[in-house]
């Protein structure tokens, strides 16, 4: 039963936040625009059960509820406030996607290549589970078409478990998005602080039309590493793979800091008409604005090694700058006392 940590406003003056202590979902969205729409969902039905709310939006601790205009906020945030209350957290055990407990896998996207799972998180299948998905970002064209998915996994080998576990948490903002017509390089920023160390595995920028550039920076201290810059066209969206020794390391209480670059003019062929004001949304002509690369925590005595790997590898000295590495030139004493110990 989450209780809830903050409530704040948003730039949209019927739309109120509600940030929980524990999550509601592990990374998935759910989105609903009446009560119709939300019949399946307890929490949904709840909150429309209060009059005037028109939208519900949520996602791990993180829950937007957007009135009609009518009715007194203060009111209204006390009625809502019970059934969020009142909703059971997200199965914290397995962690998964799924709030029925299933294993979550990555999303689809029109053009993405395969993801690649770091070897000691493999994702464990259930036998005899199906592959289930309320999102593959297909949308209407207006002609009667056929789609193609095929979807193939390689599988470890018989008796492997897994050593790391999975990052789970939210790197972007899919709510309050404005994006003004007829301009390009317009920006986006979202922020994080990770709770624990963390390495990165992929950087997968998630936006649509309007969306030409994400940049992904680490914040230590006063240290600010820029680790990608890419471009992104909606129409063929891609996924990048760390190699082993450019995987990010990064300690916990980093602040990881996404910039998006939109375009929503003329010259940027995959907006229909740029003249209109863009918000967010799950439809291709609406708009994201997520980093859903993929990522492992790690305990101290994993990053330790991690780290130690690395500085083996790269040869690293204190005196070395190392990208998405900002303590790999912190030497333990213990290391350096082994590297200068006398020969036997």
């Amino acid at each position: 039963m989450p209780k809830i940590a903050e409530i704040d406003d948003t730039p949209n003056p019927n739309a109120v936040k509600s940030s929980p202590w524990e999550p509601l979902t592990w990374g998935i969205t759910r989105s609903y625009e009446n009560a119709e729409q939300a019949q399946n969902d307890a929490l949904a039905c709840a909150l429309f059960d209060s009059e005037h709310v028109s939208n519900v939006f949520y996602v791990d601790r993180w829950i937007t509820v957007t009135q009609d205009g009518e009715a007194d906020w203060p009111e209204l945030v006390r009625l809502v406030a019970v059934p969020i209350r009142a909703a059971p957290a997200a199965d914290g055990a397995r962690r998964a996607v799924a709030t029925d407990g299933g294993t979550g896998g990555p999303v689809y996207e029109v053009g993405g290549n395969a993801d690649v799972f770091e070897p000691k998180a493999a994702r464990l299948l259930k036998a005899g589970s199906s592959v289930v998905t309320d999102s593959v970002h297909l949308h209407s064209n207006g002609r009667d078409t056929k789609s193609h998915l095929e979807i193939g996994f390689k599988l470890m080998p018989k008796d492997y478990k897994p050593t790391y576990k999975r990052a789970v948490f939210g790197l972007g903002n899919g709510v309050d998005i404005d994006i003004r017509g007829m301009e390009a390089n317009q920006q986006l920023h979202a922020y994080t602080v990770l709770q624990q160390n963390t390495k990165l595995i992929s950087f997968e920028p998630h936006l649509h039309a309007p969306g030409a550039r994400m940049c992904l920076e680490a914040i230590w201290g006063y240290n600010i590493q820029t680790l990608n810059c890419v471009g992104y066209d909606h129409n063929w969206v891609r996924g990048y793979d760390y190699t082993d020794d450019s995987s990010p390391l990064l300690p916990k209480g980093t602040i990881l800091h996404i910039v998006g670059y939109m375009d929503n003019s003329p010259t940027n062929k995959n907006v229909p008409d740029p003249r209109n004001w863009q918000g967010s949304g799950n439809r291709s002509v609406a708009n994201m604005f997520i980093d859903l690369g993929m990522r492992v925590t790690l305990t101290d005595e994993q990053f330790q090694e991690e780290m130690a790997k690395r500085r083996d590898h790269l040869k690293v000295t204190k005196n070395d700058n190392v990208i998405g590495c900002p303590l790999c030139n912190i030497i333990p004493p213990a290391a350096i006392k082994a590297v200068g110990a006398p020969q036997q």
